[in-house]
Formats: C-alpha cells, sequence, structure tokens
C-alpha cells in the first residue's frame, strides 16, 4: 500500500499534504472559527455572550479538473465503508472524492454541489453516500459509478452535517435553519422536518437500530428525536455553550456530547439526564 498517499487522506490539513496539493508547503490560514455575524445577519446569543457564524470560505470550483488524486481547498470531513475498502474524503473545493484504501487511488469525483461541501457519510455497505453542503442541499451518490442518486432540497440555510443509517436508505440532515431532515433516500422524499432547536444544529448521530436520532445545537442543547413519528423526546440541557459533537453507544442507552464549554456530559436517552460531566 501506499501509505503516503493514506496518510495524506486522513490527515489533510498536514503542512506535507498542503505542500504537495501546490500550497508551496505553507498551509492557508484557516477560517475563523466563530465569526462575527450570524445568519443573515441574525445573532443567535447563547450562554457566554457567543454569537453564531458559519466558516465561510472563498474557494473557487476547479471546473473542468481531471481526477488527479488531490483536493484543490480544505478537506473537512472523511467517511468510510465498515469493510476500509474506500473511503470518501469532502472538500470546500466543493468536490467529494471516492479513494480506494487499498491502492491509494482516487476512483471517482463527486461533482455537483455548488459550495462546499461540510460533511460526508457513507453508508456501511459502502455502495452510497451522502454529502451535506453550505449550498443548501444534500446529495446522495453512487460510489462504484460516482452518479449523483439523488437531490435533497428543503433546508433554507447552509447544511452542516448528516448521517446515514445502517442500510443506506434514510439519513438526517441538519442546518443553519435550526432545523433537522429525515430523508428516505431511495425517493429523495422528507418524511419529517425535526423542528425545536432555537439556533443553527451542528451535529447528529443515529442509534443503531436507525429509531432515533441526537443532534447538537449552537443553542448549547442536544435533542433526542423519535424517527417513527419525528417528535422530540428529550431535550438534554445543562452545557452553557454550542453543542459541537455528539455520539451514541452501541446499545442506544447513552449519549455523549462535547461543547464549546470545556465539557462533554454523559447521558441516559431513556431519561434525558445527565449521568455524568
Amino acid at each position: 500500500m501506499d501509505t503516503d498517499r493514506v496518510l495524506n487522506l486522513v490527515t489533510p490539513l498536514s503542512v506535507s499534504t498542503m505542500a504537495s496539493a501546490g500550497y508551496g508547503g505553507t498551509p492557508p490560514d484557516p477560517p475563523a472559527a466563530i465569526p462575527p455575524s450570524g445568519p443573515g445577519g441574525q445573532h443567535g446569543l447563547i450562554g457566554r455572550g457567543e454569537s453564531w457564524s458559519a466558516p465561510r470560505r472563498t474557494s473557487v470550483a476547479p471546473l473542468g479538473r481531471p481526477i488527479t488524486g488531490r483536493h484543490a481547498g480544505w478537506v473537512g470531513s472523511v467517511s468510510m465503508a465498515a469493510d476500509g475498502s474506500r473511503a470518501v474524503s469532502a472538500s470546500d473545493d466543493w468536490t467529494a472524492r471516492v479513494w480506494n484504501l487499498t491502492t491509494g487511488r482516487c476512483e471517482q469525483l463527486l461533482s455537483g454541489h455548488h459550495g462546499p461541501i461540510s460533511s460526508v457519510m457513507v453508508a456501511p455497505d459502502g455502495a452510497r453516500a451522502v454529502t451535506a453542503s453550505e449550498d443548501g442541499t444534500a446529495r446522495v451518490w453512487d460510489l462504484a459509478s460516482g452518479h449523483c442518486l439523488r437531490i435533497l432540497r428543503g433546508h433554507r440555510r447552509p447544511l452542516l452535517a448528516a448521517a446515514i443509517t445502517s442500510d443506506g436508505t434514510r439519513a438526517v440532515t441538519v442546518s443553519e435553519d435550526h432545523m433537522a431532515r429525515w430523508w428516505n433516500l431511495d425517493t429523495g422524499a422528507c418524511l419529517y422536518v425535526l423542528k425545536g432547536h432555537e439556533s443553527p444544529v451542528l451535529s447528529v448521530a443515529l442509534s443503531a437500530d436507525d429509531s432515533q436520532a441526537v443532534s447538537g445545537s449552537w443553542d448549547g442543547t442536544a435533542r433526542v428525536w423519535d424517527l417513527a413519528t419525528g417528535r422530540c423526546e428529550h431535550v438534554l440541557s445543562g452545557h452553557t455553550a454550542s453543542v459541537w459533537s455528539v455520539v451514541l453507544t452501541d446499545d442506544g442507552r447513552r449519549a455523549v456530547t462535547a461543547s464549546w464549554d470545556g465539557t462533554a456530559r454523559i447521558w441516559n436517552l431513556e431519561s434525558g439526564r445527565c449521568e455524568r460531566i
């Protein structure tokens, strides 16, 4: 295996990687973590007086660029098939790339978004992926052919994250529009709009049986959603700043949230109570 190429995939922000991509050995300055203005000029103040604005980048899509094995911009998300055979990376160059992890080669260039791609999730069987973009859409991709199967439209602001079910037929997307959406990937239909957060939704995770989703928001809360009904079962309150990441245990009984307040919290999803900080 070409080890260097795989390392470049999984550590996309290293100096050596940026140099090989044509940046002259010096990575560009990263986008500001929290610029001063919020979506549409509106501020969503929470906790410590922070205001939301997603990082905005100014890259231009490399139209007509051949598959060279290198992204032309920051790589901010990567996801792998369960068998470790392939991975997909997503970039602010408006594209995602499918990588063969045995050869280190780029097999497909997934092109079609009209803005930076915030997140990518590969189905466990490696057949499909979902990309979430700042262009306000998500796309469903066939990874063998590189074809876009569906465009998921409905969010009114940039998308920030996505999660895909174990069978690759459903997905949840979250957005700056304060909402999450539950999608049928075979039809492209939105099954439920998950409303309740008061600020942009930053992160989302699914339970192992795909019956629940947990979303984390800039409003300082996480929410537990019943995906059979679209209803919010619990509001997980306790963090004093935005919730940037969430994961669930394999048995679906607990979630761990990570926040800008400097803490992680363990939650009981049956009761909605915080078990430990």
